[in-house]
């Protein structure tokens, strides 16, 4: 299963994403993906397997402090919103 998707960096009126753009990063085709590969091999719910991510996206969830680090360094080209 490939869940790369297209980059959203070819798309016309939005010059202004580059390659290190967190916008450019391709959910659609991830979470297609996490479909895709459940509709074959998935034993469980849909529901429960994802819980897990749903739980962390509405709670939040510690990062590595690398992690931290690399958006500390890189904060200047960050939009605006992308801490928001």
């Amino acid at each position: 299963v490939n869940g790369s998707g297209q980059s959203s960096l070819g798309l016309r009126g939005v010059e202004q994403w580059t390659k290190t753009s967190p916008r450019c990063v391709t959910v659609p085709g991830c979470v297609a993906a996490w479909v895709d590969a459940h509709e074959k091999y998935g034993r469980l719910p849909l529901r429960d397997v994802l819980r897990p991510a749903i739980e962390a996206a509405e709670h939040g969830f510690p990062i590595a402090p690398m992690s931290v680090a690399a958006v500390a360094a890189h904060r200047s080209s960050l939009p605006d919103d992308f801490l928001a």
